[in-house]
């Protein structure tokens, strides 16, 4: 807490002594009328006031019973259940309420209700003006709470929009991907040379595929997973251009359930293969890639598994895709509090899973 803040709440609570001392007259000025009957027989009344029920120093007292409250409930309990829907933040609230009001009842009887020769007069002042001081600090409580959700709620907004927008740059380089198109370019060039000109005329339209998915489909806010198990597997044949000798590289692609009309967000599950093939794929080497999908009651299971030929440290940022760290934000930001991304590295073998309620 800054010099400002600090300030600015003394300042609050020395306006709160001073308010309720300058109603309190108001409060529990109550006149009290008992009749008496004179010699002469007739009736006068007397009137007599309680008013010292709320002098300053019970004020003060009694503000600083509100002040241990007020900083519990808000510094305490709210940081520690971080939202007021809580049921355990609303429970405790209310009965730390009940607590203090109690506590400043039994501490008030010991120490200013002797000034008072009618003890019921002493309760029913107290109660009425202690419940004005109680009720007006649970709307401002209540107020700062609001406040406080509101201001963190437009945070996350923020936050959100400025990852979407990090987002959608990152997409934007990979719709046209030079290097993966540079790559590509070269694997059927060399095939150009080695095979017939059917073999090349197939790539190429492999190719075109691949780049009219990233230019096109990625404009949309969600696809058909079986749009993107086609984009995997024509992206996993291209791959395989880049070996003379098919047995050197194993790729199984594994995929189980009913996808019929299921609906995921594009480029969601690309960057788990792209990073299998640019981390665990050697040229000189048996690699071995294992995919495997499946989809049941409502949940997608992806499971990426391969070798690694590289620094680990480089998956986790792969410079010509998206990457993993950029596919977490995404998640977080598409699929809140409904995935699991779970990473297992033991320095030779890498998995990746992805869990999706969909």
């Amino acid at each position: 807490m800054n010099k400002i803040k600090i300030i600015f709440h003394i300042i609050f609570w020395i306006c709160w002594v001073l308010f309720f001392r300058l109603i309190t007259p108001y409060i529990d000025g109550i006149v009290e009328v008992d009749s008496i009957l004179l010699q002469d027989g007739t009736v006068t009344t007397q009137e007599y006031s309680e008013n010292a029920i709320s002098p300053l120093p019970l004020i003060l007292f009694g503000t600083i019973f509100k002040i241990v409250l007020s900083y519990f409930i808000t510094l305490f309990l709210y940081r520690r259940f971080l939202n007021a829907k809580n049921k355990w933040f609303v429970i405790l609230g209310i009965l730390s309420f009940i607590l203090v009001f109690v506590i400043e009842y039994i501490f008030d009887i010991f120490y200013f209700s002797s000034r008072y020769d009618r003890y019921d007069a002493f309760l029913s002042l107290w109660v009425r003006a202690n419940l004005i001081e109680y009720v007006i600090l649970f709307i401002l409580i209540s107020l700062f709470i609001f406040i406080s959700e509101w201001m963190t709620l437009d945070k996350k907004v923020l936050t959100m929009e400025k990852n979407q927008l990090h987002t959608e740059l990152a997409f934007l380089k990979y719709q046209i991907n030079p290097h993966f198109l540079f790559n590509t370019l070269n694997n059927v060039y060399s095939l150009s040379q080695e095979y017939e000109a059917e073999e090349v005329s197939k790539s190429i339209l492999k190719l075109s595929d691949l780049l009219r998915y990233m230019l096109y489909e990625n404009k949309e806010k969600d696809i058909l997973i079986e749009k993107e198990i086609a984009f995997i597997e024509q992206f996993i044949d291209l791959q395989k251009l880049r070996f003379s000798d098919e047995k050197k590289l194993k790729v199984n692609f594994k995929i189980q359930g009913d996808f019929n009309s299921v609906l995921i967000k594009p480029f969601l599950l690309i960057p788990f293969v792209e990073n299998a093939f640019k981390h665990g794929v050697n040229l000189s080497e048996e690699s071995i890639i294992k995919i495997n999908l499946k989809y049941n009651d409502n949940r997608l299971f992806f499971n990426v598994e391969n070798k690694i030929f590289r620094n680990t440290k480089s998956i986790a940022q792969n410079e010509g895709g998206i990457g993993i760290s950029t596919l977490k934000k995404r998640l977080e930001l598409l699929y809140p509090k409904s995935h699991k991304f779970i990473i297992q590295d033991d320095d030779k073998i890498f998995i990746a899973t992805l869990i999706l309620n969909l």
